[in-house]
């Protein structure tokens, strides 16, 4: 099942509030062996001088490190400190095998979807909220069946595997880390009609999720 939720955790949160207009999203999460939680965003919109300087006055945030350089969007990996490891839910919802599937900050707030394998690891989830103290607000709750995501979707085979190597390649991300010709060459065809492949995707996945 696939939950979308507002969650408020105090993590990173001076950061932000540094620069209260900024728009971001976590692009990856990832722990070491050592305990070390590294967790990688996009923002853009923002006062980035501002930002950094929340990001070095953060408690939760032992060290940063700034990927990008643009005017627009700017890509950082956040190191937690054992505090800030505290207050993020990533050892619960990895541990249970879930899915992240994104994270956007609106507002104070974080807005989560993460794709749960079953009932009850999503509600060890909600209960490792309340433990803790993290605000956890429900959106939607969609479960998913065993079917094919192709039949699921309405796209076909192609369309499916083209998107799938489109957002593996960094095609969807901002900035983008790979051009609709670089992915026309991978498979061979023109750039107008991989571009035409990924519209009827795409329109495909809108028409079965959104309408």
């Amino acid at each position: 099942m696939i939950a979308e939720f507002d969650i408020d955790t105090q993590a990173m949160q001076s950061a932000f509030r540094h620069a209260p207009q900024i728009d971001a999203s976590i692009i990856q999460q990832t722990a070491c062996e050592s305990g070390r939680l590294d967790v990688v965003v996009n923002v853009s919109r923002a006062a980035f001088d501002d930002f950094e300087r929340g990001l070095d006055a953060d408690g939760t945030i032992e060290d940063w490190v700034r990927f990008s350089d643009s005017d627009d969007c700017r890509r950082y990996r956040l190191t937690l400190t054992e505090q800030g490891r505290e207050l993020v839910t990533y050892p619960c919802w990895s541990e249970s095998g879930a899915v992240f599937l994104d994270g956007n900050r609106r507002r104070d707030s974080w807005r989560f979807r993460i794709q749960f394998p079953d009932e009850d690891s999503l509600q060890r989830y909600v209960a490792y909220c309340e433990d803790r103290t993290i605000d956890f607000s429900p959106i939607r709750l969609s479960r998913t069946d065993s079917s094919n995501a192709t039949e699921r979707f309405g796209l076909t085979p192609v369309q499916a595997q083209t998107l799938v190597t489109a957002s593996e390649r960094g095609f969807f991300s901002i900035p983008r880390e790979c051009t609709l010709e670089e992915l026309a060459d991978e498979w061979d065809i023109s750039h107008q009609a991989l571009s035409e492949r990924l519209r009827r995707g795409m329109s495909s996945l809108i028409e079965s999720t959104l309408r």
